[in-house]
């Protein structure tokens, strides 16, 4: 068999074996996505995984985002996220007990 031919079927092999390797890639990254995806959902405000630390950054960050001393427009706003983390503060979630 000429070289050419050899050369021509080992690159053939050579492409196959990348476009499987981009595949399992491609899988890989389809399967991190998920992951973090279920992760998020699992730590937003209103999942039952929140913490009163992420609670009180994602309050942090609503008012620095619509504070009216900003825009005098958001003061409507502001107030029902006052509201919100009046009513997230003031009912904490109940304590198991030990002896359960």
């Amino acid at each position: 068999m000429p070289s050419w031919v050899l050369t021509l079927l080992q690159a053939r092999q050579d492409v196959a074996a990348l476009k499987a390797t981009v595949r399992r890639l491609e899988l890989h990254n389809l399967a991190l996505e998920v992951k973090l995806r279920k992760r998020r959902e699992r730590t937003t405000v209103s999942g039952p995984a929140t913490s009163r630390v992420e609670a009180s950054s994602v309050y942090k960050e609503l008012v620095r985002k619509y504070h009216p001393d900003r825009n005098a427009a958001h003061a409507a706003v502001m107030a029902d996220i006052n509201a919100l983390w009046q009513a997230v503060t003031r009912n904490p979630p109940a304590r198991r007990s030990s002896r359960q």
